[in-house]
Parts: C-alpha cells; structure tokens; sequence
C-alpha cells in the first residue's frame, strides 16, 4: 500500500486559506457583531439627528449643485421639512428591530437604503455618514441564513454558516485599523502629547464628549492616545496570533475530574490553570477552578480548589548553577515567594502542597537568596485529594 504524498507547501497554504475563509463556524460570533454594530449605528445617528433638518432637509443649508459638480457626484433631492419625523422614525426603528432580531432581513434592507440616502443627500456637507456602515449592512443583509448541521464533539446537530462574511468584517477592520495607526504615527499623534484631547474636545462634541473633557484627567488622555495608537498599528498582529494556533481558539468541552461534561468552552486560549472567573457553570456546591488544560482533546478540566494542589514537578532544560543536594526553595510563580523543595533527579519535590503550578512555568531554585539553577516545568505530580 502506497502511503501518502505530504502536500507542498503552498497546497497547505491554500489549504488553510481556503478553510479559514469558508469552513462551518457558529454563527454567534456574526449576531453579535450585528447587534452591536448596529446598536452603534442607532447612536451615531440620534446623537447627529439633533441636526437633521439641516442636513437632511431643504430648509438646511446646501452646496449649489455647480459647486458640487467640480468633485462630487449631483446629490439626491433633500427631504421636504414634513417628511423628517418620519423618516427618522424609520432611521431608527429599523435598526431597533434588527438589535431585537424581529424582520431582522427587511430591517436589514431599509437600514442600508435610509444610510445610502443620507451619505447621498449632500455628499459635501460636514456630517457624512461613515461608509463602513454601508459596506457592513449590505454584508449582512447578503449573509445566508445559518443552517443546522452535524458537528464533530456534538450528538445534536449545531448551527452553523460560512466562515467568510466574518472573514471580511475582519479583514476590513484590520485595514482600517493598520491604516489609521501607520497615517497617527507620520501625523502629529507622536509630536503633540494632548491631541486626542484637542480632538474630543474641538471636533467630537456630544455630551458623552462634554463629560469626559470636563472630568478625565490629563495622564488618562495621553494613555489613551497611546493605547488607541498601539491597537491600531498592531491589530493584524493581534489577530494573525490567535489565526496562526486555531486549534487554541477552537470550541470544545468543560469536563469535571471524572471526565463528566460540564459546559462549553470557546477556545482554551481564554483559559488559565488556577482561573475561576468566566467558567460559566453553574449548580456546584463549591466553587470550581481550571485544574489543567488538555490541548488535545480540547478540554478544560475543572475541579475543587484542593485539586489544584501540586505535591511535585517534572523540569526540563534545567540549567545547574551550584549543587542542588539539600533543602532549598523553589519559585514557580513571578509574584510568589519562595518555598521549601527539594530535588530528585529531574523531580521537584514541594515540602507542602503548592498551588497554581503548571507545564509551561518557569521554576527557579534557591538557597537564601542564591540562585541554584532552575528549569522550565513539564508535567506536575497532583497531590492526594483530601477525602
């Protein structure tokens, strides 16, 4: 029997495109981002619908239509004064019924109409609607319905769709995000330490606005400036991370000591041993903390704190200073102080049970305040439940 051919490494490139863009995910992801998008969508518009009249109506003031010919297309016909309540009835109604998910399809295609209009309506005047609006309700209003099929780890079929509509969301964003972070960083974001204070208060002026210039600290605008410069030039970087281990991102199961399933879990990247918060579970009648992750079979396993209690570890790469015959102390945490071990072989053995030890941690040997050597850690031994 002829084994097979190990693919090339651009068919395992498109390979991997080709499953990122269009393999099954859930499609909750997607509905979240709606309803929050569009939630933002109704905010921006009723903050900037105190001043409808005078851009949506012919009662405002507008550019004559030679001006605008020389760079913008001729706009559409303004609304009649009259016809204002009710257009703004229905600029924020439709999005209300997509946040509740009711004729969530039609709301969808009324929004995308009512944000065309207004970008139309006067293509030059101070207020434009951002475009990314109209890029992202016309995705969403192409997005097939999701549809239930079997998926592997679950006995009842799930829902599920094509990965690409949040695909191109992401990759939008990412753009926008990169762009703006590389056009601050050659502008004056890097010169003038208050210029997102001169922004908020100069251009952006709503009431959230008002309240944050009169009563925010000056040290709170110069970390945002840098916060928000640092998550805009890195962001593909933050997403290329979580892209380039999938497998940590992957959905899976919250099982307890004895392999009983508990719950769900989104991806065990978001977990840590030792956590407690974010579990999501419920009925215990004790509290339950992540006692160790299992990539393999993507399972969190979740047990009492007395199960986090570790008796001894495996190091590896060890590094040997001076001898490690004796009593010494070992610290296998940045924030932790030192405790009393002992080593056999390549064994840490602790004098008492220490806790939130786990593979991947550094430990470091000492003598009073002389360092032995140390190691990185493998495996850990648990300690004997208390019955």
């Amino acid at each position: 029997m002829t084994e097979p051919t190990a693919k090339s490494m651009p068919a395992r490139a498109l390979d991997w495109t080709l499953n990122m863009w269009f393999a099954p995910i859930s499609p909750a992801r997607l509905r979240i981002f709606e309803k929050a998008f569009t939630l933002t969508f109704i905010y921006y518009v009723a903050n900037w619908g105190l001043y409808a009249r005078e851009w949506l109506t012919t009662d405002g003031f507008h550019f004559s239509t030679d001006l605008t010919n020389y760079a913008y297309p001729d706009p559409v016909p303004p609304l009649p004064p009259e016809w204002l309540i009710p257009f703004m009835i229905v600029l924020i109604g439709a999005p209300t019924l997509i946040v509740l998910g009711v004729f969530r399809r039609p709301a969808l295609f009324v929004t995308f109409c009512c944000a065309v209009y207004i970008q139309l309506v006067e293509i030059a005047a101070a207020f434009t609607l951002n475009k990314l609006f109209i890029v992202f309700f016309l995705l969403l209003l192409l997005v097939p319905d999701p549809e239930k099929i079997k998926v592997e780890g679950h006995d009842e079929p799930q829902w599920r769709q094509s990965a690409w509509p949040v695909r191109i969301i992401q990759s939008t964003l990412l753009i926008q995000y990169c762009t703006a972070g590389i056009c601050k960083m050659n502008g004056d974001w890097l010169k003038e330490a208050d210029i997102l204070y001169g922004h908020t208060a100069g251009l952006y002026r709503n009431w959230l606005a008002t309240l944050a210039v009169l009563h925010l600290p000056h040290w709170t605008w110069i970390a945002q400036s840098v916060f928000a410069l640092c998550f805009e030039f890195f962001a593909p970087v933050f997403f290329l991370v979580r892209k380039l281990r999938p497998e940590a991102a992957a959905e899976g199961d919250i099982v307890d000591l004895a392999g009983r399933r508990l719950g769900a879990h989104r991806g065990i990247v978001h977990y840590t041993v030792g956590q407690r918060r974010g579990l999501e579970i419920g009925g215990s009648p004790e509290p339950l903390y992540v006692v160790r992750i299992d990539a393999a079979a993507r399972q969190v396993v979740v047990g009492p704190r007395r199960a986090l209690a570790v008796s001894a570890a495996r190091l590896e790469r060890m590094n040997v200073l001076r001898s490690l015959d004796g009593p010494l102390t070992a610290k296998v945490r940045s924030m932790a102080k030192p405790v009393p071990a002992h080593v056999e072989g390549d064994r840490l053995l602790f004098a008492t049970p220490e806790y939130g030890v786990a593979p991947g941690q550094a430990a470091v040997l000492y003598s009073g305040d002389r360092v032995l050597g140390g190691g990185w850690i493998a495996e850990t031994q648990a300690a004997a439940l208390a019955a």
